[in-house]
């Protein structure tokens, strides 16, 4: 246990192949046994709280595997900050190809109308229509956008899974006992 603890917690040192590789399957059991989880929630402050501290979980732990991965390559953590961007550029293209930009223009007209903006109740029944729409539509092409958005991490996880570290001493310290 305390091994796992080392290997998913601490940003610290290097790893090679392998660990990387059982962090990964471990990471990805985590996520699936959260997201199991999230029905059972229900809704309130527990729900919204803690899909927020798996959240910043997950991202640390992602953080401390892919560093300590890219450290036993001699690299610093940038890729993993370029990842991260590439992965932000993605969403960004994903949700304008499905109808973000034309639902924020649609919203933002009703908005601008006087009409509607001294009758709240007339503006939740204009928006709705606009909001239901564009969740069927994303609903619709979930299969098209998961696949989009898990290329990026995909690639680069197989890439650090794949390279092999450096043999002898880097700036991150000395390699892990059979480094391959």
């Amino acid at each position: 246990m305390k091994n796992f603890r080392k290997l998913l917690l601490s940003p610290v040192g290097r790893i090679n192949r392998l660990p990387f590789i059982i962090g990964v399957f471990v990471l990805t059991a985590l996520y699936i046994a959260q997201h199991a989880i999230y029905p059972i929630l229900g809704t309130g402050l527990t729900a919204f709280f803690i899909p927020m501290v798996f959240f910043f979980l997950n991202l640390h732990i992602v953080f401390c595997l892919s560093g300590k991965r890219l450290h036993d390559l001699g690299r610093t953590t940038w890729p993993l900050f370029g990842m991260f961007a590439l992965l932000f550029m993605a969403m960004m293209i994903v949700g304008l190809k499905f109808g973000m930009l034309q639902y924020f223009e649609s919203v933002a007209d009703l908005m601008n109308d006087p009409i509607l903006q001294q009758d709240t109740e007339a503006m939740r029944a204009a928006v709705q229509p606009l909001e239901e729409a564009y969740q069927q539509n994303m609903k619709a092409n979930m299969p098209k956008i998961s696949a989009v958005l898990a290329i990026t991490p995909l690639a680069f996880t197989i890439w650090l899974a794949t390279t092999p570290g450096q043999k002898g001493d880097n700036r991150y310290g000395a390699p892990p006992a059979g480094n391959k």
